[in-house]
């Protein structure tokens, strides 16, 4: 709880400034770890949580309300204070997601709970971060990984994961069904009087999966990316795509963007500097790339007048001929 204090009451000082942000995270403002700092927050797994629940449109989060007001329900934050971890969120109960809220629903508006310490809550600390030009930017980097190249909210993974628990747990729907299917009005069955009772697995569930599959996880991601857009969190200036030619020793890796100049790292790190200059171990894209076995990622970004792609991390799969 003095931890907890402790954050809280630094996000209410304001974010605005690299010092304070990084502070969170137990680093010097130009975002180096500082040994001496005690990490209170984890910001990518923040962020992560928020994409989740805006995506999932889960209307049983405190991300949810019309009135901005909500923001106790059904998260969870912990944190190991024995090594240098700082808060982390995970998502609880959230069964009004998916085929049972709009695949238009947009979560974007303010929160308002939080402004008193007994209602902090993981949506007000994202709404106070993102005062961090260096936490936008961060937002927009975990939203490229997530959102493009087989990241975990592309449609193939999707569907992929989705069909996987559908088959997890087809038998046990219908022990589901005997317990809860004739709840009248239940949030399981959402029917009132109009439902059609008893729910079941063949005539109500399989109809609800199908929507799921065929209507929801294909629209999804493509809806909340704009809605993220809208909302000033995800560049217009479009990071490097890559592609790979050749194999084993001859194989090269090629970037390409519409606009902008490629810059890029073969070390692991960030071609941008905290701030916005190019760090000192970037280098400009020229042609393609033919990397060493040492090397495991190529992580590159668009440069344009000032303004900086969100980051493409590209993990280097190589064939056996060349492992």
């Amino acid at each position: 709880m003095d931890a907890w204090m402790e954050l809280v009451a630094a996000l209410k000082e304001g974010m605005t400034s690299n010092e304070a942000y990084f502070k969170l995270q137990g680093k010097h403002p130009d975002g180096t770890d500082d040994p001496e700092g005690i990490v209170l927050l984890d910001v990518d797994n923040l962020i992560d949580f928020m994409l989740i629940a805006k995506w999932s449109g889960n209307d049983g989060a405190p991300v949810s309300g019309g009135d901005g007001i909500r923001g106790i329900d059904n998260w969870y934050a912990f944190r190991n204070r024995d090594e240098r971890n700082g808060f982390r969120f995970i998502v609880s109960d959230a069964e009004p997601i998916l085929a049972k809220v709009d695949v238009e629903i947009d979560q974007s508006d303010s929160l308002k709970a939080g402004q008193d310490f007994s209602s902090t809550n993981p949506p007000y600390i994202w709404q106070l971060c993102l005062e961090n030009s260096e936490c936008r930017m961060r937002v927009a980097d975990r939203i490229h990984r997530h959102f493009f190249n087989q990241g975990v909210l592309t449609v193939d993974r999707l569907i992929e994961r989705f069909d996987f628990r559908i088959q997890q747990i087809e038998d046990a729907v219908i022990a589901e069904s005997a317990r809860w299917g004739e709840s009248e009005g239940s949030a399981f069955g959402g029917g009132g009087d109009n439902q059609d009772l008893p729910l079941r697995r063949d005539e109500h569930w399989r109809k609800v999966v199908e929507y799921t599959r065929e209507e929801y996880l294909p629209k999804r991601s493509d809806i909340v990316l704009a809605q993220l857009f809208a909302q000033g969190l995800y560049p217009d200036l479009e990071p490097p795509t890559v592609s790979r030619s050749g194999e084993g020793a001859d194989t090269q890796w090629t970037l390409s963007a519409p606009n902008g100049d490629i810059v890029y790292t073969l070390d692991g790190s960030d071609p941008r500097k905290i701030g916005g200059e190019k760090s000192a171990t970037a280098l400009s894209y020229g042609g393609p790339i033919n990397a060493a076995e040492s090397v495991q990622t190529i992580k590159a970004r668009t440069f344009l007048v000032g303004e900086w792609s969100a980051l493409l991390e590209w993990e280097l799969v190589r064939t056996p001929a060349n492992l």
